[in-house]
């Protein structure tokens, strides 16, 4: 670990705008509900790899109406790498895309590249597959998003993240990218199997409290109760 993150902070050190779009990216992980679906290291990686790393798109047949387009320049903006940050998540299909932090340097590459091109060894591979030299096994920091189910909800919520931002662009309404996402949208609860909604409690609400097992013989009162009885004539 100690190696991966001296490498992302390499990252930092040749990409100016690395802190603002990570500040960004984990703001809108945390507004749209993703924080136990999509772990900042991940999306760290992702960052990483969009700054400084590379992939590869394996597929049997080549469409010419290909929507994910990888050959794009390296953004040099805080907002440039967020918005493409949401591009990969919308667009990227992660069952035909591998991502390399630094491919010159990662280990037993074609072991992976061969495991990630089998159909049946694919599915034994993260949802998300990035490779970095100080993996102990291929992508391994981001097996936590195996589950289908939670990539699913990430690129929904991505999607809609990026349709706000091009409508508001279009219209001449920019705002700011941490205020856009200050409030969870309704596609991000949709994506959802249940939501709760807790509603605050009020000033006037009393609380009351079962007595204690070592509290038995004497019931609790409350504080002006004990106050009457110990203040005498008084």
């Amino acid at each position: 670990m100690e190696g991966l993150y001296e490498h992302l902070w390499n990252v930092s050190n040749n990409h100016p705008c690395w802190w603002g779009a990570l500040s960004l990216v984990h703001k809108w992980i945390s507004a749209s509900y993703l924080h136990h679906t999509m772990p900042e290291l991940v999306a760290d990686l992702l960052v990483a790899v969009i700054l400084d790393g590379s992939l590869e798109i394996y597929s049997t047949t080549q469409s010419p109406d290909l929507k994910f387009k990888k050959d794009l320049l390296t953004p040099r903006s805080v907002e440039s790498t967020f918005i493409r940050f949401l591009y990969h998540l919308s667009f990227a299909d992660f069952d035909k895309t591998i991502y390399f932090l630094d491919k010159r340097e990662c280990q037993n590459i074609e072991t992976s590249l061969n495991a990630f091109k089998s159909a049946q060894s694919r599915k034994e591979l993260p949802a998300m597959t990035i490779i970095t030299p100080y993996d102990e096994m291929a992508s391994g920091f981001t097996y936590s998003l195996s589950d289908a189910g939670s990539l699913s909800r990430i690129v929904s919520c991505a999607r809609h993240s990026l349709q706000s931002i091009l409508k508001s662009s279009s219209s001449g309404s920019l705002h700011l990218l941490d205020e856009l996402f200050s409030t969870v949208s309704n596609a991000s609860i949709k994506s959802y199997d249940a939501v709760i909604s807790l509603k605050p409690l009020t000033s006037t609400c009393l609380l009351y409290t079962s007595p204690s097992p070592r509290d038995k013989r004497q019931s609790r009162k409350p504080a002006w109760a004990l106050k009457k009885k110990g203040g005498g004539g008084g």
